[in-house]
């Protein structure tokens, strides 16, 4: 019973440790004086068969930055030191075709299958003011059947997939 009693002081105190080093004032702890972001695209595999892909994002230390894309994933990190506050991050989809020439063998067999035509993207940032901020969206986008797809290129001639811009201190969307 003792040995019990001896057990329980010595768990209550532990937690009452645990407590109040979990509970301690953080104020003191330099946060790091540089700025990193981090941009992420995951196509799925009918966007580069149908669309040019376009993406517009600035550098961690406000370069501007153009690339055009020729595989489905992409992700770029950048780190400076010192501060930054603004970041940019858009990707546009411009159709390659808007009409398709079905006696092609080639057009034919592009409006054969279904195109997926879904994504994900995201991108993380991280400056000395605010710290470390995330943003990713759940999957977006849709799988256009074979019969459909030259409609929807047609009527989608130009798409919007990313469109952020952030300045720190500010509201963003």
């Amino acid at each position: 019973m003792k040995i019990m009693k001896k057990g329980l002081q010595w768990t209550v105190l532990l937690i009452m440790v645990c407590l109040a080093v979990a509970c301690s004032d953080d104020d003191g702890i330099e946060r790091p004086d540089w700025t990193k972001v981090t941009y992420n695209l995951d196509l799925g595999t009918g966007w580069l068969q149908l669309y040019d892909v376009t993406i517009e994002y600035l550098t961690a230390d406000g370069q501007a930055r153009t690339v055009t894309l020729t595989e489905d994933k992409w992700s770029e990190e950048d780190k400076v030191d010192g501060q930054y506050n603004r970041f940019k991050y858009r990707v546009t989809a411009k159709a390659k075709r808007t009409t398709f020439d079905t006696s092609d063998p080639a057009q034919k067999a592009l409006l054969a299958t279904d195109k997926d035509l879904t994504y994900t993207y995201e991108y993380y940032y991280y400056e000395k003011e605010t710290s470390a901020h995330t943003f990713k969206p759940e999957e977006m986008g849709q799988v256009v059947k074979a019969g459909e797809i030259e409609k929807y290129v047609a009527e989608h001639p130009s798409i919007t997939l990313v469109d952020h811009q952030i300045t720190v201190g500010q509201k963003n969307e």
